[in-house]
C-alpha cells in the first residue's frame, strides 16, 4: 500500500524558486520584496539568444528580420507573468520615436543602421556586446518574468508552463535556419531542479547499498542484507509521501532528509536483525518463539529510542524559519515509519519466508 501510494504521488513534489516565501508573512524581509517587486515588476529573467547562419551579413539589420524578431516580442509580451522585454529591436523603437515621434521599427535599413550607431555610440560596447553581436548576426531578447497577481515568484510548473510558451513562440515564428537558446535565471533553477533530483537519487541509493553490503557482510546473509533495507525504504518511501501530500518542497534543507533517515533509521534493523539472528539460533523448533522473545527484547529499546529522537526533533517545529520546520517534520516522520518497519514489516517478511519452507529456520551462518 505504501509503495502503490508512493508511485502515485512523486510526481508531485515540487522545487522551492521563492526563497522569500520561507519567511513569516509579517517579517520584514517578505514586506520589504514585495514593496521592491511592487515597484520593479520582478527580477527573475528567461532570455532568448538567437543565432543567423554562418556567413550572413548583417542578418538583424534587414527589415524583414527585425519585423520577425518584432512580431516575436509582441506575442511574448502577451504571454501571463511576462512583465517586461528590451532587445536590440525594443531599442530601435525607442530610438525612433526619439527621431520621427513613433514607437516602431524604421522602415528602411538605413535608418536602422543610422540608429544602430547612434545607440552604439551612446552605450559603448553595451549595445554590440549585450544585446545584439558586433556582426549583427546575433541577438538576445531580455524577459523580466514575475507573478504580479500573486506578488510571487513564478513557481517551478509556472517556470516550465513559461518556458514551453517561449520555445513554441520563437520555433513557430522564425527561420528554420536559424539557431536560439533559452537561458536565464529561471532556465538555471530548472537545470538546478534536476540535478538536485539526480544527486538526491544517486546518494540515496548509494547509501542504500552501503547498508546493504555492510548487513550482508556482517550477518554473511544477502537474505538479512536485503531484509535490512525494508524499513529504510519505508522511511524514504513516507518521506516523498508527505512531501507530495502536504506540498512541503525539495530544496537544499530537505534534500537531506532521506540520508540522515537511513543513517538513523539502519540502527533500529541491525538490532532487531542481530536479537532475531540469536534467538533463532537458540529457538530451533519454529520461528514464532524468535519472533515473541526479539520483540520482548528489542521493542521497547526501539521504540524509546526512536520517539525521544523524534520528540528532540519536533522542538524545531516552533521554528519561524520553514526549511527549519519542513526539516524536523521529514525526519520524525521518515523515523517513525522506519521504526514501523522493523517491528512490522521485517517480521512479515521473515515469516513469510518461513512459512514457505513449512516453518522451518533459515540457515543461519556465523
Amino acid at each position: 500500500f505504501i509503495f502503490v501510494i508512493f508511485m502515485l504521488t512523486k510526481g508531485n513534489i515540487t522545487h522551492q524558486a521563492d526563497y522569500i516565501a520561507y519567511f513569516p508573512s509579517d517579517d520584514p524581509v517578505v514586506k520589504n520584496n514585495e514593496l521592491i517587486l511592487g515597484y520593479t515588476g520582478g527580477a527573475q529573467s528567461m532570455n532568448v539568444t538567437l543565432k543567423a547562419p554562418e556567413g550572413s551579413d548583417g542578418y538583424f539589420l534587414h527589415p524583414e528580420n527585425l519585423e520577425k524578431l518584432n512580431e516575436i516580442e509582441n506575442k511574448l509580451q502577451k504571454l501571463p507573468n511576462v512583465q517586461k522585454i528590451t532587445s536590440f529591436s525594443t531599442m530601435l523603437k525607442n530610438a525612433n520615436r526619439v527621431m520621427q515621434g513613433k514607437y516602431e521599427l524604421p522602415e528602411n535599413k538605413g535608418l536602422i543602421m543610422l540608429l544602430s550607431r547612434y545607440l552604439k555610440l551612446v552605450n559603448g560596447q553595451g549595445i554590440s556586446g549585450t544585446f545584439i553581436s558586433n556582426d549583427f548576426n546575433s541577438v538576445t531578447i531580455y524577459i523580466r518574468t514575475y507573478d504580479q497577481e500573486n506578488m510571487k515568484y513564478i513557481t517551478e510548473a509556472g517556470i516550465k508552463t513559461l518556458s514551453e510558451q517561449v520555445d513554441n513562440i520563437v520555433s513557430e515564428n522564425i527561420s528554420t535556419d536559424v539557431d536560439y537558446a533559452l537561458w536565464g535565471d529561471t532556465v538555471l533553477f530548472m537545470s538546478a531542479s534536476q540535478i538536485m533530483n539526480k544527486e538526491q537519487v544517486f546518494s540515496t541509493d548509494l547509501s542504500l547499498f552501503v547498508v546493504f553490503l555492510i548487513t550482508s557482510i556482517v550477518f554473511k546473509s544477502v537474505k538479512f542484507g536485503l531484509v535490512s533495507l525494508v524499513p529504510l525504504l519505508t522511511g524514504i518511501m513516507t518521506y516523498y509521501i508527505t512531501m507530495a501530500v502536504v506540498g512541503i518542497p525539495m530544496d537544499m534543507t530537505t534534500i537531506m532528509v532521506t540520508n540522515i533517515a537511513i543513517g538513523v533509521g539502519v540502527d533500529d534493523s541491525i538490532h532487531f536483525l542481530l536479537r532475531l539472528r540469536r534467538q533463532m539460533q537458540i529457538e530451533k523448533s519454529g520461528i514464532e518463539d524468535s519472533f515473541i522473545k526479539t520483540f520482548s527484547v528489542t521493542g521497547r529499546p526501539i521504540i524509546l529510542t526512536t520517539l525521544s529522537i523524534i520528540a528532540g526533533l519536533l522542538i524545531l517545529c516552533f521554528a519561524s524559519f520553514k526549511p527549519i520546520k519542513y526539516f524536523s517534520i521529514l525526519v520524525s516522520i521518515s523515523l517513525l515509519a522506519a521504526m514501523l518497519g522493523t517491528l512490522l514489516f521485517i517480521a512479515v517478511f521473515i515469516n513469510f519466508a518461513c512459512h514457505k519452507k513449512k516453518k522451518t529456520a533459515p540457515e543461519i551462518r556465523g
